[in-house]
Order: structure tokens, then sequence, then C-alpha cells
């Protein structure tokens, strides 16, 4: 059976429905129904694999904007849809797109290949005008009716049980940037501006559209959403939107108390039984009422049917998920004592133990459904996927009628649709056993069924070892050598708690690391590097009209577009494929820096403001020009960088930060006047540290931070402590120009905010011999991070200590190192967020120091790195911040990868890339 898996679910089987793509069916259809054949366009790229198939009539009017319909299906009824919906369509002149594939559609109703507001959006219709757009609309619904399909949230249905929905949005091609990075899709209002396209989980159309729908009295009125159910249950908070309906906080007036209401839609997540959530939703309720009374599951309140909808209501358990409980700690960089996994681990098992002496399996054990009450008692939640054991007759949906299972946490058995069993909840309770004592959340494993491919003694050196023996038994590949029941891993864990850790514990602190192995990681790292840059050009696209190559981000805030930025986009991947070059010099690899420096210095930037970002904006699109200049020895290169750089000086001035505003302008225009020595760009640069200067504020005696401005999401209003940004950003940056100035004034500043980011840091790690930081005041800890966290806030201390900045910076970065090094550890591969962005710290704190220690760190934390990678094909990568994603982004993907192992390689030479000392070097020998 072939399953993709991606996000936290498992997308259907495609070969249960019997097909691997939509494309013959709609070619067929075409050839029977079309009147005029040739006249119709399925697009080349639309083959088996693609995302989408379209047609597209030759006389088709496409508007930039206007009222798009979308006629919604299930994998069971996908191909009935299309046979019946698409001879309508070729009656009309008309463009039009289908999902390519089921997986593709099982991904787009389970919510995985984008947000919420793409469920059921099977086949979507542009038409030309709004009389054409009402028309099809008429015609679809009849040819439609009877066949189900789930309620597409953005839009609105043409009748209730209809499948065919509308809402105004673009048609493609317009696209803004928000400050804060994010490419969004926009359309244009009455006045020409160009504003976000929102597609919420409501229909929301823009108040200047008139709905002709309306207007022409096709559509059937529905009362708006009741906000009280069964006249008792007021809603107060959606607590989670999923494909199946909603989680909501409610108040029961009757009473009055909280109550949570689980919320299943009409025609969501259907089965071709013709079942859908409600009957799963029904099926948990009776489920949780044969358990009562247990007060470790939920009590059932109602069960309330209401406008089509289901509604369970429950009792509202005081607490927190474990999932908050452990990341709490794991922020920290300290794994739950063994005391408290035993503790919890036991717990687990005797509810577990209940359900299977009753009959039943648990299926979805993982942090989310395990609630942590003050007392420290633990409570189930969600008992939506339970089936009785051996149960073969109740049909798997795909098995879809009662889901399948959560990466990570189910076992491989179950992940395959075989016959519940107890071991199944064996095998997921090991893996919740290795988040509690790791840290490591399995669903974002690099192999979801592979979960000890990261070594538990490198992901916790720490770890208590009969804890670790009983984690790698219940994660046994095989049943039979799993504990043969949960009773056996409950009293495995108790001995385990007789057993002193201290005895037997085998506690791993690197100090340094042998020669000869040092030498064969040097050599690994510098044939690893290269294989990324073979995977850079391979994954370069031509563009059209010849206009060079580019790189497509599958990052969210890019949208599988070809985005510039140096954060995810074209920016970043040139930058790193450039320091690939320098190193190697391969001449298909300077052929595709080349090709992809002459897209990028053309490209035009998204509609809307320009940006002035380094990491997200035209910094960053100038630095990647900047440097690949430098490695190609072309002058119009660096002057094309340099006209940048003074076109950014002429942009108002917006968030002090590094990542998206003026620190990060700053550096850039000290970065081209070490190139080019040209004396305007450093007075670009002193303009940008006055501004600096002048936006600091007071935070305290002795004390300046900067406040983030409105537009910047979260940290609007804000005064953020880290690195990308936040003050520690900021003020390496203005002691970047204190050093290239001399001007003591940036220095100052710079120090003010040391002190005030120095009076928030808390202790980390178990001894509490690290250092640890908050995104902002008063908060709790984040992990060791480059954006917010130690990876990078130490990297400012290193600075400061190298500039004599404040008598405690170097016990500052050291907090910080030891951190980054021993906390952080179950963290993903890249720069932003995980281990390369930790590595390159560790290194910085090798050069600076000397110590061999932190060079013996950095290779520990490579070791888990290696774990991240895959091969396709014979190309090599990395995968994402998501490891079911792989793209060739420099802070969020594999390109930030090849030039940490580029470090990796020389790490007693090489600096960080994105350093002025980075733009600077030539390599080893100096040539």
């Amino acid at each position: 059976m072939n399953v993709l898996y991606k996000d936290s679910r498992v997308l259907r089987p495609a070969d249960e429905v019997g097909f691997d793509s939509y494309v013959a069916i709609v070619r067929d259809v075409c050839a029977r129904h079309a009147s005029d054949p040739h006249r119709w366009r399925v697009d080349p790229d639309a083959e088996l694999g693609a995302t989408w198939i379209r047609l597209v009539h030759e006389d088709a009017h496409v508007p930039e904007q206007g009222w798009k319909l979308h006629v919604s299906a299930s994998l069971w009824s996908a191909e009935a849809v299309l046979r019946r919906a698409l001879p309508v369509l070729l009656t009309e002149p008309v463009c039009l797109k289908v999902a390519a594939s089921p997986a593709i559609l099982a991904g787009l109703n389970d919510g995985t290949s984008g947000s919420l507001s793409q469920i059921g959006k099977f086949i979507t219709i542009y038409p030309g005008d709004d009389e054409q757009a009402v028309r099809l609309a008429v015609a679809l619904d009849e040819q439609t009716r009877g066949l189900s399909g789930p309620r597409v949230p953005s839009d609105r249905p043409l009748r209730r049980g209809s499948v065919v929905h509308y809402r105004y949005g673009g048609f493609g091609g317009m696209f803004i940037q928000t400050p804060i990075g994010e490419i969004t899709p926009a359309v244009r209002t009455p006045t020409g501006e160009l504003v976000p396209d929102v597609r919420s989980t409501a229909f929301q159309p823009p108040p200047w559209a008139i709905d002709p729908f309306a207007a022409a009295g096709v559509v059937e009125d529905r009362p708006a959403p009741r906000r009280v159910i069964g006249d008792r249950y007021a809603i107060a908070v959606p607590l989670h939107h999923s494909p199946r309906g909603a989680v909501h906080l409610a108040l029961d007036v009757a009473t009055p108390a909280k109550c949570v209401l689980k919320q299943a839609c009409a025609g969501a997540q259907p089965a071709p039984d013709g079942s859908d959530a409600r009957d799963r939703l029904r099926r948990e309720a009776a489920i949780l009422e044969f358990f009562a009374p247990d007060d470790r599951v939920p009590k059932v309140l109602q069960l309330i049917e209401q406008d089509d909808d289901l509604f369970l209501v429950i009792e509202d358990i005081d607490g927190v998920t474990l999932e908050e409980y452990v990341a709490k700690e794991a922020r920290r960089g300290v794994p739950l004592p063994a005391a408290r996994i035993v503790d919890f681990g036991v717990q687990l098992a005797a509810m577990l133990g209940k359900m299977h002496a009753a009959g039943y399996v648990y299926r979805d054990l993982k942090p989310t459904n395990v609630i942590v009450a003050p007392n420290g008692r633990l409570r189930f939640i969600d008992f939506e996927m339970a089936r009785e054991i051996d149960d073969e007759n109740t049909p798997i949906p795909g098995a879809g009628r009662f889901g399948v299972g959560t990466r990570g946490y189910m076992s491989p058995q179950q992940a395959r649709g075989e016959t519940p069993a107890t071991s199944d909840d064996v095998y997921s309770l090991g893996a919740l056993l290795l988040l509690m004592a790791t840290g490591a959340e399995p669903s974002r494993a690099p192999n979801p069924f592979a979960l000890l491919e990261r070594p538990i003694l490198k992901l916790n050196p720490r770890i208590h070892p009969a804890i670790a023996e009983i984690i790698r038994r219940c994660l046994a590949p095989e049943p039979t050598a799993r504990p043969s029941s949960i009773t056996d891993v409950a009293a495995a864990l108790m001995a385990a708690e007789a057993t002193p850790a201290s005895a037997t514990a085998s506690v791993s602190e690197t100090t340094t690391t042998p020669p000869e192995v040092e030498r064969n990681a040097r050599r690994t790292c510098a044939d690893l590097a290269r294989r990324l840059a073979d995977s850079l050009c391979a994954d370069a696209q031509p563009v059209a009209n010849g206009a060079g190559m580019a790189w497509v981000s599958p990052h969210k805030t890019a949208r599988a577009l070809w985005s510039r930025d140096l954060y995810v986009g074209s920016g970043g991947s040139l930058l790193a494929l450039a320091e690939l070059v320098a190193s190697y010099g391969v001449p298909e690899h300077r052929r595709v820096l080349e090709q992809g420096a002459r897209w990028l210095a053309t490209a035009p930037a998204p509609a809307g403001t320009p940006l002035a970002g380094l990491y997200v904006g035209e910094a960053g699109v100038g630095a990647a020009l900047l440097r690949t200049g430098q490695v190609l020895a072309n002058d119009a290169l660096i002057a094309a960088a340099s006209r940048r750089g003074n076109d950014i000086a002429t942009l108002p001035f917006t968030s002090p930060d590094l990542m998206n505003g003026t620190a990060g302008r700053l550096r850039f225009h000290l970065l081209l006047w070490d190139a080019t020595g040209n004396a305007e760009h450093l007075d670009h640069a002193l303009d940008a540290g006055e501004h600096l200067l002048a936006s600091s504020r007071e935070a305290g005696p002795g004390q300046r931070n900067w406040v983030i401005p409105g537009g910047y999401g979260d940290f609007s209003g804000k005064a953020p402590l880290g690195y990308a940004h936040g003050a520690a950003g900021v003020a390496d940056a203005l002691l970047d120009l204190f050093e290239a100035s001399g001007d003591d004034r940036y220095r100052r500043v710079a120090e003010d905010a040391a002190r005030w980011i120095a009076a928030h840091a808390v202790p980390a790690v178990e001894d509490g011999t690290g250092l640890a930081w908050p995104t902002g005041a008063g908060g709790d800890p984040m992990p060791a991070y480059w954006c917010h966290g130690a990876a990078g806030i130490g990297q400012f201390f290193l600075h400061s200590a190298a500039l004599d900045l404040v008598p405690d910076a170097s016990a500052r970065w050291a907090g910080a190192a030891r951190t980054t090094a021993r906390g952080t550890r179950w963290a993903g591969p890249t720069q932003c967020h995980g281990l390369s962005g930790s590595i390159e710290f560790l290194l910085d704190a090798y050069q600076a120091s000397g110590d061999a220690a932190y060079l013996a760190e950095a290779r520990s934390l490579s070791e888990l790195l290696m774990a991240f990678r895959s091969e396709q094909d014979g190309i090599l990568r990395w995968s994402s911040d998501w490891p079911w994603t792989y793209g060739a982004d420099y802070m969020a993907g594999y390109a930030g990868v090849a030039v940490t192992l580029l470090r990796l390689a020389d790490p007693d030479c090489r600096p960080r890339g994105m350093s002025r000392r980075g733009f600077q070097y030539q390599g080893p020998s100096g040539a």
C-alpha cells in the first residue's frame, strides 16, 4: 500500500480508489463531450504526479479577480463529480483546474496540502464574468445533485447539501508581500489598491463585492451559525479547527460552568458507506459513556444535533496538555526527570490497560490527547480513533471512517491498516516516553517509523539507561519484539525507578574529538556540502523567456512561488551556491550560479511597498548579488548590488530588527562599503544607525531596547530580546557600525541593550549552568534557536566580549553555548530554528575561544543533523523545519545546511557566512 505521509496526519492511499491520477478521466470526458475538443487545452504540466490539471478554452476570458466556483468531492465521489461536472463546463469558454490525483484531493480534504480553507476544492472554475458564474453554478448544481463532498469552509454553498460553492477572490497572478515577508494572493480594491485576498474558514467577501448569486435569487439563504447550542451552551472561544469541524470552549448557562463542544460538520470526512464525521463523533460519545464513570475520561454532558451539525458536549478539564507540559521544560533544555517519566508512563499504561481489558485499542496516544491536571493526574481526551481489538469489520477510511493515526506515534502496522491490536498502543506509549525523555517530538522525526535513528543517548546523554531500554523495546518495528502487554511496560517502568540511575547511567560529556575522527569528519562534511551544490543545481528551474534560473520555495511564507528573499527564496539559495562555487569551483555549479544571479538581478519585487530588510527584503537580494559578484569576479553584479543599496537608502525606516528592518539594511550597507570602499554606503549605514539610536527606548537604569511597530504580526508593539527580531540582532548591527565608524555612541547603546538582555537570562539545562531567554521580558524561555534563543543571543555576546562591552559578556556567551550544545538536541536541521544554527554558534565559540570542546559539541550535534538527510534518485537533500518538506532555502532549508557543512569541513578558519568576515572570506589559503 502506497501511503503518502504529510504533516501529523496520514493521507489516504491512492490505490484504495483504484487509480493514481484523474488525468485519464479528464481526457476521456473531454473527448466524449467537448463539441470542439481542439479548442480545449489540457496544460502539458498536468501529467501524473502534478498538483493540478488545468483545462483552458482558447476563447476563455480570465479576469484578474471575481467570483470563482468550487465543486467539492470526497475520494469516493470524485470520479462521479468529474463525469457529471465536466460536461457542463465543456459547453462554455472557461478556465478551470482539477486536483490531479486522489493523493492531492486527500491532502486538500485533510487540510494537509494547505490551509483548512482549501478543504473540498476539487474543481475550481474561473468564470469570465458574473453572468457566466451564475449560469455555470446553477447548471453544475443540477447535474451534481445527490453527490457528496465536504463543505468548503471559505465559500458559500449554493444550497444546503450542494457540492457547488462560491467565493470572491483573485484568479491568480496578483500577489503582495506583507511586512513580515509572507507572499500572499491579492485582490484589487475599487480604488486600485492591492490588499490580501483573505482565505479564512468563513465566507467573507470584500465589502465592495456584490453577490451576483444572491442578486439572481439562485442561492439558498442560510441563517448565520448560532452561538448557543441546544439553547444552553454558549460558544465562548474557538479552540481548534480541523477538517472534521471545530472544538469550542463554551459556557453552560444553566450551571453556569465551562464545558467543551466538539463539533462535527455535515459531510465532513465522508466515507464510502455514506457516513461522515458526525458518525465518528457519535461513536466517540458512546465510547466515553462506556468507560464512565472514570475521572481519567471526560464526562459526556450531552449530544446535540443543530443546523445539520453534531455537537458533543463534554466537561472542561483543568490543566495543560502533555505537549505543553513537556515543551515548557524542553525549552530550558531540561527533559523530564526519570521519576516523572515513570509516574506518567505508569498512569498512561493503567488507562490503556483498562481499555485493553474492555476490548478496545486507543490508537491515538499523543501528547495533545493527554491532559496533565494541576495535581499531576493524567486524563485522556479525544477517543475518536478508538477501535475494538481485532476488529476486521470496521472499514478503515483509507482507512477513512475511523482515521489512520498520527505521524510518529502510530505503529507501522497501524499505518498499513492492519487489524487493531494492543501492540499498537504499546508502540505509541514508547513514542510518548521518547518525547518525555528527550524532548524530541516524534511527529517531527526524520523517519516516523525509525524514531531511534537519532540515538536516545545522543538526544539525552543523561537518560536513565533502563528507561532508554524500555523505549527501544516499545518502538521495535515488529510487534513480537515489543513488550507483550501494556502491563509489562508499566512493570518495567516501576522496576526502572527502583534502579538508581547514578549507579548505571552513562553520562556523556564531550570535550574533544580524536584527531583521526576529526579528519574523517571534515572530509565527510566537505563531500556532503559538494553534493548539496549538485542538489541546488538540480533544483534550480529555468525561468520563462530564458531569463535565468530560480528556486521555488515550499515554505508557507513563499507559497511555492519564486520568492527573491534570503530567508526563504532564491536569494538565499544563490548565496549558499556562491559559497559552494567559491569552495569547489565546479563549472556546472558556476553556470547555475550565473543563471541564478541573472534572474535575481532583474526579477521584479512583489506588488506593494518594497521591503528593505536583510533576511526579508531588498537588502537580502542585494547581499546575494554582492556575494555572487565577489565569487564570480563580476563587477556588473557588484554594481547592481551597489545600486540596490542606494535604492534601499531612499526607503523609509520601519521595524528596527535584523530580519525585516533597519538593522538588516545597516549590515548590508556595511557589506557594500567593505566590498567597494564607496563612502556613500558607509553614509547609508550611518543614517540607519542614527535611526536606531533615535528609536531605542529606555528599559531600565542603563538599559535600552527597541519596540516593533504595527504590521509585524505577533511582534507588533513588543520589545523582543532575540537576534532575528529583537534587541540582540539590532545591537549586534550597531557593534558592526561602531567598528566601522569608531563612533562610540553606537557602542554605548549596544552596551545598554546588552545589560537589558542579560537581565532577562534564566538558568537552563539540568544543572543550571546554561542560559536561556524568553522572546520578551517576563515570558517563558525559548529553545536555543538562532532567531529568538541562546544560539542567536550568544552570537551577540560573543561580539560583545570581543569588544569588552560588558563585564559578564564572556559568561553570557558561554552559558548560551552550554544551552545550545545540550538543550536543543531534539531540534530540526535548519539555520533559523534548528541544529544548523546551533552548530554555527558553537563554531563561532570555538573560533573565538580556541576551546576544542566547542568543536566537539558541534560535531556531536552534526551527528543528529545527519539523521535528517535524504537521498532520492541520487539527489541528496536535507528536510526543512517540517521533515516531509524539502526546499533549497537558506534559513529554513538545505541551502543553510550546506553552508554549515562548509564550516564543519573548515572549522578553524571559515567564518559565519552572514557576517562582514564571511563576505570577506577567500578560503583557508587566502587565495
